[in-house]
């Protein structure tokens, strides 16, 4: 959905050129900037959160909307927070380990070491969560993507 998102508001809508968005988010209109921007509308790179409130910053349009809308409707953007891993934490004193990663990847048939390693490590910070990790996630506990990374714990 992100891709989509971005690539509407940067090629159909024309919002903001690559070159002037990499100076907003990025504050440098070098290639590289420009380079990640096309690469994240491509789909060649996976957004994480910072991303996408750094992107939704620069185009004026709701993080939670970017990330997670469906292409119709954007709201304004509104300053807002990565509260992932507190989020996570809160959830974690609910769920084992063994569940939030079945949750983490609903498909896989057999869990392992590694699976749950992920999930703690994403918890304590220690990777950044991608959209599909957030999405999967989302879904298994019942919550919508936004709540789970920018709203608060209910």
């Amino acid at each position: 959905m992100f891709t989509r998102n971005l690539h509407i508001l940067i090629r159909e809508r024309k919002v903001v050129r690559p070159t002037i968005l990499a100076k907003r988010v990025y504050g440098t209109s070098e290639e590289y900037a420009i380079r990640k921007i096309r690469r994240l509308m491509n789909g060649r790179i996976r957004a994480v959160i910072p991303d996408v409130i750094a992107l939704g910053r620069g185009l004026g349009v709701s993080a939670s909307d970017l990330a997670f809308g469906d292409g119709e409707e954007f709201g304004e953007f509104v300053e807002v927070e990565n509260n992932f891993c507190r989020n996570m934490e809160l959830y974690c004193m609910h769920y084992t380990s063994y569940e939030l990663s079945k949750m983490l990847y609903p498909l896989k048939k057999v869990r392992d070491f590694n699976d749950t390693r992920k999930l703690r490590r994403l918890v304590q910070g220690a990777t950044r969560p991608r959209l599909d990790d957030i999405q999967n996630l989302a879904m298994g506990l019942g919550i919508s993507e936004s709540v789970l990374c920018f709203g608060e714990y209910p």
